[in-house]
């Protein structure tokens, strides 16, 4: 299917692709007049920040890209073409042809296949899914598999939850997370798990394409013509796979499954639906984040479940209003303490969120007051030291007047 450039701002290639960037492309083609694919596809990533998890640019995305807007003709890349195979070729007459893999090329295949890195018992203690474990811990996990030879996985993960008193703060029993523990340490050789009852497959739900998703006119209003906007909790299976299918179309990270507590939202006009909203649990460890709060490593770990997190924003791409952003952040964080009480029994007491930087400049939440405290340091939610992530910029929404209070233990939540 041909893209033209009216029906952008749209997603290609994990990405969402607007007229500026079509315009920026076209600049740096005819800056580079002599520059080969792979060239450009490097250089688009530097400039763009588009990166891998661990840090490697995004080539081959790029690249791709490239190609679909060239065949497309919103672009001319000269002698360049893609074989069945969806492989970059061209003719031996360009710099950078090779018609055999490079070194290269074969060093970044291997690094692909590498296993996860084992965790070895000289390494504990070490935060491991939310928790310290310590040698005595794993020598414990041992002497509980041992003692209960008939039991299975998910069994022992109840006793372990029911013995640590490892729990989430509604009260219920973190099974999953003692589930994930367990293998781990499993996979390492650390300790040996009984084995799996229904062995593990891939169930990798694929997002569906359906003309509820499709991309609508472009329309140009007024705030008013939008009025009233209605928050709608996303709760039912068609629901479900509506929203997943917008983010996973229209927002530029995508769809994520997520885990743990979470809320999603659909936000209804009287022109139907405009914008969607994701929440879930807060990151680990943020350094500024936890500075201007006042935390130390035991508040964090006692309190950080009344940090959510609000992991997707988005209005569809088709709708143009000024001012609908921060009316719509408005909106919602007012909704989003009651709902939460509602589902998980607890009320968070602040919100945050992070801004890429290289797509976005932080205007709505600006305006909808939320704080600027600085910026991630690139290690994802969960604070791992191996990720080189783009850095993103930190907002926070106090949802109570105390709630530096509450985080520090000072006072008990309402």
């Amino acid at each position: 299917m041909r893209i033209r450039e009216e029906d952008l701002p749209l997603r290609l290639v994990g990405r969402i692709v607007r007229p500026e960037d079509i315009g920026f492309l076209r600049s740096l083609l005819a800056g580079k007049p002599g520059t080969d694919l792979a060239q450009l596809a490097s250089e688009i990533c530097r400039i763009w920040s588009w990166n891998k998890p661990n840090g490697a640019l995004r080539v081959a995305n790029a690249k791709l890209l490239l190609l679909k807007l060239h065949d497309s003709g919103l672009l001319t890349i000269p002698q360049a073409r893609q074989d069945r195979r969806g492989t970059t070729t061209r003719s031996p007459s360009v710099p950078g042809y090779s018609q055999k893999p490079s070194p290269t090329t074969a060093a970044q295949s291997a690094e692909k296949v590498k296993k996860p890195v084992r965790i070895k018992e000289e390494d504990l203690p070490l935060r491991l899914i939310g928790r310290i474990v310590k040698p005595e811990d794993l020598e414990f996990l041992r002497s509980l598999i041992a003692g209960n030879s008939g039991a299975t996985r998910a069994q022992l993960a109840n006793d372990v939850c029911r013995l640590w008193s490892w729990n989430k703060p509604n009260g219920s029993a973190k099974v999953i997370s003692a589930k994930l523990l367990l293998l781990k340490l499993h996979e390492s050789g650390l300790l040996e798990l009984p084995p799996a009852r229904h062995p593990h497959v891939n169930h990798r739900k694929i997002t569906l394409r359906t003309p509820a998703g499709e991309p609508h006119p472009k329309m140009k209003v007024e705030l008013a013509e939008l009025l009233p906007l209605r928050l709608q909790r996303v709760v039912t299976q068609p629901d479900k796979d509506l929203w997943r299918e917008l983010i996973d179309r229209y927002h530029y990270l995508g769809h994520n499954k997520g885990v743990g507590a979470q809320l999603r939202y659909l936000v209804h006009s009287p022109l139907g639906i405009i914008a969607l909203f994701g929440f879930g649990a807060s990151a680990w460890h943020l350094k500024d984040r936890d500075q201007w709060i006042g935390w130390n490593e035991a508040h964090r770990d006692q309190f950080r479940h009344l940090v959510v997190n609000n992991s997707r924003f988005l209005i569809l791409p088709w709708i143009k209003c000024e001012n609908l952003a921060s009316k719509l952040l408005s909106l919602v964080v007012h909704t989003i303490p009651n709902d939460w009480q509602s589902v998980y029994n607890y009320t968070p007491v602040l919100l945050e969120t992070f801004v890429d930087q290289s797509h976005f400049l932080g205007t709505s939440y600006k305006a909808a007051n939320w704080t600027l405290v600085g910026l991630t340091q690139g290690r994802g939610k969960k604070g791992s030291n191996k990720a080189k992530l783009p850095l993103k910029s930190i907002y926070l929404y106090p949802l109570t007047r105390d709630f530096r209070l509450v985080l520090t233990g000072r006072k008990h939540p309402d």
